[in-house]
């Protein structure tokens, strides 16, 4: 459905609406005073939520900070990104192998 959602454009999905909603007016299934009340259900819909301990959110950070310190004329003796990039790619292959403990410790590591 999400593939077929994307496809098809923003305008036509409007009119698609639209014509669901008079047919269903026609048919008897629905009312007008039906809308007067819409409830919406997000519990479907995709959500940005990382948790702060997750490898992914730490190794965007140090990339950030090291762009901010640039940025601001700070000079870092080492920007960690090669390091952060490998301890993200070991703590993603000891997750997967179920190595739980060398994976903490590759996020400790980040």
């Amino acid at each position: 459905m999400t593939k077929w959602r994307q496809r098809v454009e923003s305008k036509n999905l409007d009119e698609l609406l639209s014509a669901t909603i008079k047919a269903g007016m026609k048919m008897g299934a629905i009312r007008k005073t039906d809308f007067e009340h819409v409830n919406v259900d997000t519990t479907v819909s995709e959500k940005n939520i990382s948790f702060p301990t997750d490898a992914k959110l730490t190794y965007k950070m140090i990339f950030k900070l090291g762009k901010h310190a640039k940025s601001h004329g700070i000079k870092l003796r080492q920007s960690f990104v090669r390091v952060g990039a490998m301890s993200y790619i070991m703590q993603s292959r000891f997750r997967r192998a179920n190595q739980h403990k060398k994976a903490n410790r590759e996020i400790m590591k980040l």
